[in-house]
């Protein structure tokens, strides 16, 4: 149907009117489907996601101000990607280990980061559930339930961080993004992260998807802990640059 789209926002900002926001709906259906479209593959059914950026897209409709000289396509773009993220998210959080199996994955971490430093080298499950007097059987049952339910990468937490505190490597990379521009700059550092070479992508991997500490990640590369301080630093100052460069 042919209308005329400023007299459309007009007239639903004067009467607030329902056909008139369904039009509105109508018209930027395709925004909605291009954010679905961004998060698809991700382990969610794009119909899910469709409905999740629609009910945003709603939402953005009818708080939209265009007295304030942003585009709507401009305001409407981050809320509903935002509120995709904010599902995936909410999805991730409904799978929890039991706090049992929470609490033994803390102390196979443990076991294997002290044992790594003893051995000189990484030590088996089978070596790590000895140390705990676990079955194998056990220990690999909690590894697996722990990988299930976690999502490794941005937000899984880094072993002895140096300010003593958990953190993730995207709080450290993307601290002051607040809001959608958080997302964005999430989405942009997995992306840069991609093109990392081996060997920094490796020390990444170890010291905040395989939580090791500082020096059982040296042990594991041939390094010194100083050494890998310092390369941690600079990689993250490299991130960091690069992605304010975008």
């Amino acid at each position: 149907m042919a209308y005329d789209l400023s007299a459309l926002w007009i007239e639903y900002r004067e009467t607030r009117g329902l056909n008139e926001r369904n039009a509105l709906v109508e018209h930027y259906l395709y925004l909605a489907r291009t954010v679905a479209r961004r998060f698809s593959g991700r382990g969610v059914e794009f119909d899910d996601l469709m409905q999740v950026a629609s009910l945003a897209l709603i939402g953005a409709i009818e708080r939209y101000d265009g007295d304030k000289g942003e585009g709507f396509v401009a305001f409407a773009g981050p809320t509903m990607a935002g509120a995709v993220r904010n599902y995936f998210r909410d999805k991730s959080r409904a799978l929890r280990m039991p706090r049992r199996n929470l609490e033994l994955y803390a102390k196979l971490l443990d076991a294997r980061n002290r044992m790594s430093v003893r051995l000189g080298r990484e030590p088996s499950v089978a070596e790590i559930a000895l140390e705990l007097n676990l079955t194998e059987d056990d220990a690999l049952d909690i590894i697996e339930s722990r990988r299930v339910t976690s999502a490794l990468s941005l937000d899984a937490p880094v072993v002895n961080a140096s300010d003593g505190d958990p953190a993730t490597l995207g709080d450290l990379l993307v601290a002051d993004e607040t809001g959608f521009e958080r997302v964005e700059a999430y989405d942009q550092l997995a992306r840069t992260l991609k093109r990392l070479p081996p060997g920094e992508r490796k020390l990444l991997e170890l010291r905040f998807a395989g939580q090791y500490s500082q020096r059982a990640t040296a042990l594991r590369i041939g390094a010194t802990q100083m050494q890998v301080s310092r390369m941690e630093r600079r990689i993250l100052e490299n991130l960091r640059s690069e992605m304010q460069d975008k």
